[in-house]
């Protein structure tokens, strides 16, 4: 008789408490690549019509979850710290706070040009 599936809603969980793909999938008893291929909508066979159903609207309400819970945290902490504030801050908005807001706008002309939408901005003065 073939093992149950570890394929079971309790995959998220570790989604939903924020840790990285690798680490829930751990925490979950499976191998990253198999969590991937779940999360791309190749479930083992036999699984649970409604749980592969189900699955990828979990998958997004739970990263959902883990990055509401863990900016009300930082924005909690920013009332006693100030770099809580700048740390979202940062990441929140790079073009505006970001250290180094310049190489953050290189970077995101760069991205465009790479995707098609406009010329190369250079990286670097010349000269």
């Amino acid at each position: 008789m073939p093992a149950p599936s570890k394929f079971t809603p309790e995959t998220v969980h570790g989604i939903r408490a924020g840790l990285p793909y690798r680490l829930a999938a751990e925490a979950a008893g499976i191998h990253y690549d198999t969590f991937n291929e779940w999360s791309h909508g190749r479930f083992p066979r036999g699984a649970d019509k409604d749980l592969k159903a189900a699955f990828p609207d979990q998958l997004t309400r739970a990263k959902g979850e883990s990055a509401r819970r863990l900016t009300a945290l930082i924005s909690a902490a920013a009332s006693d710290d100030w770099r809580a504030a700048a740390w979202l801050l940062e990441r929140r908005f790079p073009g505006d706070y970001a250290k180094d807001a310049a190489l953050v706008a290189r970077l995101d002309a760069l991205e465009a040009a790479v995707a098609g939408d406009t010329a190369p901005m250079p990286l670097r003065k010349v000269g």
